[in-house]
């Protein structure tokens, strides 16, 4: 299992638009050209082994990218909105 084009171009607009709580060594550009060659698949196959382990977070990434992509539209309180955000920070 893959993550899907929309979450991968998500992650990385997610991850260039917080640089700054990121990466606190890379500039903006040098972190840009990082993640241009980052491929999302791979470095989560290295980091779970097994497939159910992989599977799930690509399931848990794939759900963060739909609730982060609309949060209007999703009745929850700030505190959780930024607990999401957090999460999906630290993933």
């Amino acid at each position: 299992m893959h993550l899907s084009p929309f979450s991968q171009y998500y992650i990385h607009k997610f991850l260039h638009q917080n640089v700054d709580r990121v990466s606190h060594s890379l500039t903006k550009d040098s972190f840009d050209s990082v993640l241009i060659k980052l491929n999302f698949n791979q470095v989560l196959s290295d980091l779970y082994q097994t497939k159910l382990e992989l599977t799930t977070k690509i399931w848990e990434l794939e759900a963060l990218t739909q609730i982060c992509q609309e949060p209007e539209k999703i009745t929850m309180s700030k505190k959780i909105w930024l607990k999401l955000k957090r999460e999906f920070l630290t993933f």
